[in-house]
C-alpha cells in the first residue's frame, strides 16, 4: 500500500499532539471526525475502513494515556459532491448525515465522549 505525504505529515501530527497532551497533562481531548476521511463523497457507498482506522487509533490511544476523547461529528467539512448537490439546503442531507453519524458510532462505540 502506497503511504501519501499528506497521510504521513497527518500520522506526525497525531504523534505529536499525542505527546504534547501527554507533556501537559490534559485530561480531555477535543477533535473533529471529518466526514469526508469516513465517506469520501458523503454517502455509505463511500465508506474508508482506512479513515475510520485513523479514529480509533487515536481514540485507544488516548484512552491508554488516561486522556478523555471529545468528538465533534461537524466542523465545516462537508464533503464537496454534497456541496454541488445543494448542500445543506437540500432535504437529503439528512439522510445521509445519518449514515455517517451511525456508521461513527456503529465503529466507535463507548470510545469518546
Amino acid at each position: 500500500m502506497k503511504v501519501s505525504t499528506f497521510l504521513i505529515k497527518k500520522y506526525l501530527q497525531y504523534i505529536l499532539t499525542y505527546i504534547s497532551n501527554t507533556f501537559l497533562q490534559v485530561s480531555h481531548y477535543r477533535f473533529s471526525i471529518s466526514w469526508t476521511r469516513i465517506f469520501p463523497d458523503g454517502t455509505n457507498a463511500s465508506y474508508n475502513s482506512d479513515g475510520m482506522e485513523y479514529y480509533k487509533n487515536l481514540t485507544a490511544e488516548l484512552k491508554a494515556n488516561n486522556i478523555t476523547p471529545m468528538a465533534t461529528l461537524y466542523h465545516w467539512d462537508l464533503p464537496q459532491m454534497l456541496e454541488d448537490n445543494g448542500g445543506w439546503l437540500n432535504d437529503s442531507i439528512v439522510e445521509k448525515f445519518n449514515d455517517y453519524a451511525d456508521k461513527v458510532f456503529e465503529q466507535l462505540g463507548d470510545s469518546v465522549s
